[in-house]
């Protein structure tokens, strides 16, 4: 942990407060250079993800104003995977990151047999920021996009 990060507070959102978690991963979108989704529509994505069993996670400054410093969203209990995980832009590079995942290890994922997260192929800096936390490559996930016009199929 950086020496000057303080104390944060861990509490599980609630599908009642998804106008805090709604625009925090719309950013996410954002910097991955994804198209967000309408946060109307995200918001209503969230919530069933939050309904069938995915937990919100908020971490805040332990303050009176108890300022969002990042969020997760998290599945499974046993196989846990880290679905979506965003400091806030004026958090980071402070060692923030690391302690919000520290204590989503050792509190909230403690039972977990495994602990899973996929990273953009493309985002180096994610990749370093796992890696240094102790994630390593378990498997490759490819994928194929539909061109338009064209679908899934392509000729070699």
């Amino acid at each position: 942990m950086h020496a000057l990060t303080p104390a944060l507070m861990l509490r599980h959102l609630t599908p009642w407060e998804l106008d805090l978690l709604a625009p925090a991963s719309r950013a996410l979108y954002v910097d991955e250079g994804v198209a967000p989704p309408a946060l109307p529509a995200l918001r209503i994505a969230l919530h069933r993800r939050l309904i069938a069993g995915a937990r919100g996670m908020l971490f805040l400054t332990p303050d009176l104003s108890g300022e969002l410093v990042a969020f997760a969203l998290i599945s499974g209990r046993r196989q846990a995977r880290i679905e979506q995980f965003r400091v806030e832009p004026m958090r980071r590079r402070g060692g923030w990151g690391r302690r919000c995942i520290q204590m989503l290890l050792t509190e909230t994922l403690a039972n977990a047999e495994s602990v899973h997260v996929r990273v953009l192929a493309d985002n180096p800096v994610g990749i370093a920021f796992w890696r240094a936390l102790g994630f390593g490559e378990g498997c490759r996930y490819l994928e194929v996009m539909p061109r338009p016009g064209e679908g899934l199929a392509r000729d070699s």
